[in-house]
């Protein structure tokens, strides 16, 4: 059995980077995927042969999951992997995802056998858009890309997908502290309950902070006396 661990992402920047895809594999006749799923490799992937060493996986998933919080990235323009003729999306990750990546390869390492990358604390993070090109073709998308979609913005993690055979196997959701199965991952109802929940702590965090009575009473003194 083949497992992969991903962030998804939703909403606005899921319809923006499927679009862009569209239009890159018409533009430079690439076979045409139904199913793209705009998303960031976080571990995987890698196999499993021995049915009791998945729940082993569950277990590590769902408990390092939950010890981390709502984690961001900064998705910002594009770039290429010359070796492997791969034109992405640029994702800086945040220190707090940087840990939790590192932190869920090392305690997998011990009994699956994980790719080299995994193992490299400077993980390239990133959304691919298109792989297997021309190394003539690099430049030409990369530039496509450009022109046609200009991604800057910080995204913060509701979710972080667990695939098994290239579906959701589970789903573990930050704001609601659960890991779904796939059914419940899949839910309408309680997506809707995480996008508020995301919609109301985005609002928090890009509102300015209320000053307290204590900080008006030291930003009162500081004006009087000239501090």
């Amino acid at each position: 059995m083949s497992y992969l661990i991903e962030f998804r992402f939703q909403g606005k920047a899921k319809k923006d980077i499927k679009e862009l895809i569209y239009k890159i594999n018409k533009k430079f006749n690439f076979k045409q995927n139904k199913k793209i799923i705009p998303h960031v490799t976080l571990v995987g992937p890698f196999t499993i042969k021995e049915p009791r060493r998945e729940w082993y996986l569950l277990r590590q998933f769902n408990n390092l999951c939950n010890v981390f919080s709502i984690m961001e990235f900064k998705v910002k323009g594009f770039n290429v992997f010359k070796k492997n003729k791969v034109v992405h999306i640029n994702i800086v990750p945040s220190e707090e995802l940087k840990k939790f990546r590192w932190r869920l390869s090392n305690s997998l390492k011990e009994v699956f056998n994980l790719n080299s990358y995994d193992y490299n604390k400077n993980f390239n993070f990133h959304s691919t858009l298109a792989i297997d090109t021309t190394s003539e073709n690099l430049k030409k998308i990369q530039d496509y890309a450009i022109k046609n979609y200009n991604p800057n913005f910080n995204y913060y993690i509701s979710r972080i997908t667990l695939i098994k055979e290239g579906r959701i196997f589970r789903e573990y959701d930050f704001f609601q502290k659960r890991c779904f199965r796939r059914k419940e991952a899949l839910n309408k109802d309680l997506q809707k309950i995480t996008f508020n929940l995301l919609k109301e702590y985005t609002k928090n965090k890009t509102q300015p902070k209320k000053e307290t009575l204590i900080q008006k009473l030291i930003n009162y003194i500081k004006k009087m006396f000239n501090l």
